[in-house]
């Protein structure tokens, strides 16, 4: 459950760079970044450094040791919101 109070439910497993480009052309895209203990909620909008790392990880650019994991969730109103999972 989101500070809005929405309920979110993961569709499926990790998603994969096709879907992930897909999902961010949607235009009221939410954005949930995961690194470290305090996950930062992005407008799609303000999450360019983000999205660039995880471009530079798909390409095979990424830092030695970077990983990540981006899943898909919705809500009850079909709202998206994908998590972006980063670690290193």
């Amino acid at each position: 459950m989101s500070d809005d109070g929405t309920e979110w439910r993961m569709r499926g497993g990790p998603i994969g760079e096709r879907e992930v480009r897909r999902l961010l052309r949607r235009p009221n895209i939410r954005v949930l970044h995961v690194y470290g203990t305090e996950p930062l909620e992005l407008p799609a909008t303000e999450a360019t450094e983000v999205l660039d790392a995880l471009q530079d990880f798909y390409d095979g650019r990424a830092q030695p040791f970077a990983d990540f994991v981006v899943a898909d969730f919705r809500s009850s109103s079909h709202n998206v919101l994908i998590v972006i999972e980063e670690s290193c």
